[in-house]
């Protein structure tokens, strides 16, 4: 049974895109199972969803029973649709008249990145924290907010309320008995605890809850450290090296005190982003975020440069690129005839200019580096074009690397599993801690032998995008 749900999602559309002459809502970075989409001009007219799709002011897109869905969000901030799910983007909204995106049916989890975001239903107003993260969940005519990590502010009613991490709001169905709730997840049922031998001092009540036993781990990983966990099913259990502290180390994920096994950690990983703090005694000595995704990382990545073109008419472009840096032509449209023409690109202090006898160039990945940039033209006769600017930046949402072995659940009768694959250029890549490498595409392929729990865990590090671990079970 599909459940009903209508909010909007204020986007900042205004030249904030990967394109500013394309103001496009989100972009379709990742799916699985049946993901749909159709246009405003033929709504209800539904097709396949395909990677790289772009979505604007009246467009749709809808998730089968196994479906799911990754957006990345023109503003900034990544939206996770779940199974079950319609949405579509609004022109307007009664409150404000900007831009949204409204869920029309099913479920939604949206991560808010560097920028506020701000949600509007009937019934609510929510405003999403910088580096929050919130799921957004109805069930016959109830709404519910359970705040994942960060903060989020409710207003409804003319009030308004903050919620923290592990906290939720209710909002039962339009005649339904009962007001709305403002909980906290519920504690788990613990024994008494011993009493603390004198080098473990005990945990000083109040301070945040301990976790549900965890047992034994999923996963075991190296040292604590800010990254993504890519998996086919979660929630995963993961391990980690408690590091040496003189007092008492303790970790903190999502507002919960990690289980204590020895000299490691273990702690339960659900879909989503996770703070974390590591602290000796009372110093904090490391924080940092853990985000688990529920992910068969099989999707490919680009395998040639993005062209583009942008008119130098004193916009600011922001393009974001995957693997390759792209291709950009600049072009002066309302340019006069002239014998020679000159683009000038400057970067700080530093000028580059490109003759040309047309007014546009075409700048090739070597020609363009990162970062803010301005670009003009001018031409023989005299004339100058107006002033633009270029911002070129690593997409950070966009993933990192495709597997195309082993598969979930294949068997493995010697010992060891072959692993390939493609990852992005400049990773450095290795599967059970040994090594690969990458060829002058990205692609990899070696034989590793199993860990004793028949797994091989894939680690992926890219200086912009991070650490990334993709985990395959085996039998």
């Amino acid at each position: 049974m599909r459940r009903a749900l209508a909010l909007g999602l204020t986007l900042f559309v205004a030249c904030a895109g990967k394109l500013c002459d394309d103001p496009y809502l989100a972009e379709l970075s990742a799916q699985q199972g049946e993901v749909q989409r159709d246009e405003a001009g033929a709504v209800g007219k539904w097709a396949r969803a395909e990677q790289g799709t772009r979505f604007r002011v009246g467009d749709g897109l809808r998730t089968g029973a196994s479906g799911s869905a990754e957006l990345a969000l023109s503003s900034d901030g990544v939206a996770l649709v779940e199974s079950n799910t319609l949405l579509r983007f609004l022109d307007r909204d009664p409150r404000e008249g900007d831009r949204r995106l409204a869920i029309e049916e099913g479920a939604v989890r949206i991560e808010s990145g560097g920028v506020e975001l701000d949600v509007h239903t009937p019934r609510a107003f929510a405003r999403i924290k910088e580096n929050s993260s919130v799921r957004i969940i109805a069930n016959e005519g109830a709404l519910r907010f359970d705040v994942l990590v960060g903060r989020v502010a409710i207003e409804q009613d003319g009030g308004t309320s903050e919620l923290l991490a592990g906290q939720q709001r209710s909002l039962p169905a339009p005649g339904a008995p009962g007001a709305q709730q403002v909980t906290s997840e519920p504690k788990p049922a613990e024994p008494a605890p011993p009493e603390p031998a004198p080098s473990e001092p005990s945990q000083q009540p109040g301070q945040v809850e301990r976790s549900e036993p965890a047992g034994t781990a999923d996963l075991a990983l190296p040292a604590l450290e800010s990254l993504t966990l890519h998996a086919p099913t979660l929630p995963l259990s993961a391990r980690f090296a408690a590091p040496a502290c003189a007092g008492n180390a303790t970790l903190e994920v999502a507002g919960r005190l990690a289980e204590r096994d020895g000299d490691t950690f273990i702690t339960r990983l659900p879909a989503g982003s996770h703070s974390f703090r590591l602290r000796c005694d009372r110093r904090l000595v490391r924080e940092g975020t853990l985000r688990a995704r529920r992910d068969l990382a099989t999707m490919e990545l680009p395998k040639s440069a993005q062209e583009l073109d942008l008119d130098a008419d004193g916009r600011r472009y922001t393009v974001r690129y995957q693997n390759l840096l792209p291709v950009v032509t600049v072009r002066w449209p309302d340019a006069r005839p002239a014998a020679s023409y000159v683009l000038t690109l400057r970067r700080g202090k530093r000028e580059r200019t490109f003759r040309a006898t047309r007014p546009e160039r075409k700048l090739l990945p070597g020609e363009l580096s990162e970062g803010d940039q301005e670009f003009w033209f001018a031409s023989a006769s005299g004339q100058r074009s107006e002033v633009g600017t270029l911002r070129l930046e690593f997409d950070n949402t966009a993933h990192t690397l495709s597997l195309a072995s082993p598969v979930e659940g294949s068997s493995a009768s010697d010992g060891t599993a072959a692993v390939s694959g493609v990852a992005l250029l400049r990773s450095s890549v290795s599967a059970n801690d040994v090594p690969l490498t990458l060829d002058a595409k990205g692609r990899f392929s070696a034989q590793v032998p199993l860990r004793e729990d028949r797994t091989v865990v894939v680690r992926a590090f890219h200086p912009a995008a991070g650490v990334h671990y993709y985990v395959r079970r085996l039998r």
